[in-house]
């Protein structure tokens, strides 16, 4: 019932959060609120609409690893998938290192 909400389009999606709450299951309906909570938010206290959707510091750490492992601001394909590649071997050693027994490294502040 909760999976086919990804192929919603977004003007619908209020729609179609509503119908499923009154069709879900009463030990459902907790999972449902923390989806509202989280994805969807309350309209603002004048009841127009949404804050608008921001990006979470975690995409904005990810957008500027790989900008600066690539060292380009516009790769072709190839270096892109190249430089994906050589990261995640980077992160597969590094959880190596973790499963081995090691200590992370300390962060600088």
């Amino acid at each position: 019932m909760v999976l086919p909400l990804a192929f919603v389009t977004v003007k619908d999606l209020d729609e179609y959060v509503d119908d499923l709450a009154n069709e879900l299951p009463p030990e459902l309906q907790p999972f449902l609120e923390w989806f509202k909570d989280t994805y969807l938010g309350h309209p603002n206290r004048h009841g127009h609409g949404r804050r608008p959707d921001r990006t979470s510091n975690y995409a904005e750490a990810a957008h500027r690893r790989i900008q600066t492992e690539l060292v380009v601001d516009h790769p072709t394909i190839w270096k892109l998938i190249d430089g994906l590649r050589k990261m995640q071997k980077g992160r597969d050693s590094y959880y190596e290192q973790l499963v081995a027994g090691n200590q992370p490294s300390t962060k600088l502040r």
